[in-house]
């Protein structure tokens, strides 16, 4: 099976949130299927946590460093229907990409976001609970 994970899902495996575990295990022997978007929402969440000093540089490198290492693919964003997603729903084009994705693919998507969760459920988006 194949399973979408938002960065949500993707910063709580790196670094190691209450999560973890719970995802780990949901997510274990599928499939990993991210937008392209990913490498960019990843590297945004290392420098947010540097200006919130909740990390240093040698800990931004370790998490830049699992993400590459985890088994992903990584698909291609339709833009034009993502930014359609965006209006429509009053959502960041960054959820919006998540969502155009999963809704082409009809995939299973995993997130910690309520709002994506309420949005996906509108959109007939199914959330892999985690």
């Amino acid at each position: 099976m194949k399973i979408f994970l938002d960065t949500s899902v993707v910063l709580a495996v790196l670094i190691n949130e209450s999560q973890r575990q719970s995802i780990l295990n949901k997510i274990e022997g599928n499939d990993i299927i991210c937008a392209e978007s990913i490498v960019f929402e990843i590297g945004n969440a290392i420098s947010s946590m540097f200006k919130r000093k909740k990390i240093n540089l040698e800990q931004g490198k370790l998490i830049l460093k699992g993400f590459y290492e985890l088994p992903i693919q990584i698909i291609e964003i339709d833009f034009e229907r993502a930014i359609n997603i965006a209006s429509e729903f009053g959502i960041y084009a960054y959820d919006a990409y998540v969502l155009d994705c999963c809704e082409r693919m009809r995939i299973q998507l995993a997130t910690l976001d309520n709002e994506m969760k309420r949005v996906s459920r509108i959109m007939k988006v199914n959330v892999l609970e985690v």
